[in-house]
C-alpha cells in the first residue's frame, strides 16, 4: 500500500509499513489456500493448462515468501526460502495423495523458484525503504 509523504507539488510515495503479525497471519492464510487448492481432484483441474498452473505456482510461492521476507526485517531470507522448500514439498506430498493428483518435482522447482523471486521482491522493497 502506499501513503503520500509529501506535502508539496512533488508527489512521494512510501511503502506502507505493516505489522509483523499481520504479514504472517496473510502469509498463513495464503498457504492455507494453496493447501486446499491442491487437494482438488484432478478432474476438477481439467481445464488448466500447463502455463497458467506455472504461472499460479510461481506468483502463489513468490507472494508467499514476499510476505514472510518482509515480516522478518533484514537477514531473513535464508529462512524464508528453507519454509518455502519445505512447503513445497509438503504441498506435493498432499498432492500424491489426492485422486487425479499426483507429486511432480517440476512443481517444486517452480515453487522455489517463485520463493526466490519473492524474497529478491521484497529485499528489494526493504532496502528501498530503509531496512536493508
Amino acid at each position: 500500500m502506499l501513503v503520500n509523504t509529501s506535502h508539496n507539488s512533488h508527489t512521494r510515495f512510501r511503502a506502507m509499513h505493516l505489522p509483523p503479525t499481520l504479514l504472517r497471519a496473510v502469509a498463513a492464510v495464503l498457504y492455507v489456500a494453496i493447501l486446499v487448492v491442491s487437494a482438488l481432484p484432478g478432474e476438477d483441474l481439467a481445464g488448466l493448462t500447463e502455463p497458467l498452473a506455472i504461472v499460479g505456482h510461481a506468483g502463489a510461492y513468490a507472494t508467499l515468501a514476499a510476505l514472510l521476507r518482509l515480516s522478518t526485517g533484514a537477514g531473513g531470507g535464508l529462512w524464508v526460502v528453507s519454509t518455502i522448500a519445505i512447503a513445497a514439498v509438503l504441498n506435493e506430498v498432499e498432492q500424491a495423495l489426492v485422486p487425479g493428483r499426483s507429486a511432480d518435482v517440476f512443481d517444486i522447482g517452480i515453487d522455489l523458484l517463485g520463493g526466490l523471486l519473492g524474497v529478491a521482491a521484497a529485499g528489494a522493497l526493504q532496502r528501498g525503504r530503509g531496512a536493508s
